[in-house]
């Protein structure tokens, strides 16, 4: 016989533990899906408090009282149930969460009245993450509108030398001192601009087969330049107009500001930009539930970075090691029965952070962009660069398109991506298979 507490310790070991329907009253057969993720870096106490890393990350780990983060996420697709995943991947020791409850978000750090639950992991209210390690709760029975603010309450206990966190959220969630985890308003809260510990929100119920679209990119798919707290992200626009199509496809984000396809995080910023997408690919979106396509938008910084902001010019990479990279990208993602969009890399002349534009730049944004157009290896192309590309000046961004630092766009740029993405791959008329996929159309 297995008992709860050795049950908890298989699944943390990585040992799946299958509980029958009449244990644990869920189908085996139940469809889970991704609605909302966020990838995660690693806060370290190297990390300089300077813009996006805000003071209260000090705060938050040089303490061993209770405190509360209620992590403010904003989901694509509803479902008829919910179960988080919280993260310890980046913690040097074990992570003590003492309470964890979901709601749905009435504003600020309140939630809606009648839709508090306990969340439970293994139908224990506490659970202890060890370093390195991820864990996902039982089903919560809360019914989520699409499109909706969810609240993740989590109180954790003991001092921290490194976590998981997602740095810019563009949305606001909150800390609080003590556990209040199930409170109806936070007091003494702090508001943050970030999301720690938590990584996925999954639901089940009616179309939850029809699968997710993991955006994974940088800055731009993380949205850097949108208006925040209004979801303006080009995956949030992308996910609106599959809803006018009524395609029932959740869209999550993978975007981590700064991040490089080739190396990891580098220079004034330490950490935050996180890990290489060739190292993370695996966790932020094939580990996702329900992914079956991805929209892969990464490399511009692998060109802009070098050199500037404290990065060492030996981490230049040529233009044939980028598209390396982003083939060996695709060929997991196949291995795994996941459709792959390649999107262009977007026009960035003019720019000054976090390099100067120069004429080399542009010559290996257009050679890769030209590689992703023509190969035989995406299943379809979103071409950004042409939705976003001055008419007049190639090299740059439409003014009424730009977000001001002729890099990042503004809100109308996001939703030109999102338009640009052709939509037949999301019909329902392409299944999920094993292996090599099959061609689409849509460039």
């Amino acid at each position: 016989m297995v008992t709860k507490q050795h049950a908890a310790m298989l699944i943390l070991l990585g040992v799946t533990i299958v509980p029958s329907a009449q244990c644990s009253g869920q189908s085996q057969t139940e469809t889970w899906r991704a609605t909302w993720a966020a990838s995660p870096s690693a806060w370290l106490p190297t990390n300089p408090v300077i813009p996006p890393v805000p003071p209260f990350l000090k705060t938050l780990a040089d303490t061993d009282a209770a405190q509360t983060v209620r992590d403010v996420v904003h989901v694509t697709s509803g479902g008829d149930k919910c179960r988080v995943r919280i993260s310890n991947v980046f913690g040097k020791e074990p992570l003590l969460v003492i309470a964890t409850h979901a709601a749905l978000q009435s504003t600020e750090s309140g939630i809606a009245a009648g839709t508090d639950r306990v969340v439970t992991f293994d139908e224990e209210t506490s659970v202890t993450i060890p370093p390195g390690a991820d864990v996902l709760s039982d089903p919560i029975q809360l019914r989520i509108p699409m499109n909706a603010n969810l609240s993740i309450s989590l109180t954790s206990k003991g001092r921290k030398s490194a976590y998981a966190i997602h740095f810019l959220a563009l949305q606001t969630s909150y800390v609080a001192p003590g556990d209040q985890a199930g409170s109806e308003t936070l007091r003494d809260a702090v508001a943050i601009p970030s999301w720690p510990y938590l990584t996925e929100v999954q639901v089940a119920g009616k179309g939850a087969s029809e699968g997710t679209v993991v955006a994974f990119g940088d800055s731009i798919t993380d949205g850097a330049l949108t208006t925040a707290n209004t979801n303006r992200r080009w995956p949030n626009r992308f996910f609106e107009r599959l809803a006018e199509k009524k395609l029932n496809v959740a869209v999550t984000d993978a975007g981590i500001a700064g991040n490089r396809l080739l190396n990891d995080a580098q220079g004034n910023y330490g950490s935050v930009f996180g890990m290489n997408g060739v190292a993370r690919f695996d966790r932020d979106v094939l580990s996702e539930a329900g992914v079956r396509y991805v929209i892969v938008f990464l490399g511009t910084n692998d060109i802009r970075q070098p050199g500037a902001g404290g990065v060492p010019m030996d981490s230049t990479v040529s233009v044939r090691e980028i598209e390396v990279g982003l083939s060996q990208l695709i060929e997991r993602a196949h291995e795994q029965g996941v459709r792959v969009i390649g999107a262009t890399m977007l026009p960035f002349g003019g720019s000054l952070a976090p390099h100067k534009y120069t004429a080399e730049m542009e010559r290996m944004r257009e050679e890769i962009n030209a590689w992703i157009r023509t190969n035989k290896k995406f299943d379809a192309v979103a071409d950004f660069d042409k939705a976003v590309r001055d008419p007049v000046d190639e090299s740059r961004m439409q003014a009424k398109l730009d977000g001001g630092d002729h890099i990042h766009p503004n809100d109308a740029g996001a939703k030109a991506l999102a338009d640009s993405i052709p939509v037949d791959l999301f019909s329902g008329a392409y299944p999920p298979g094993r292996g090599r996929l099959s061609k689409t159309s849509g460039r």
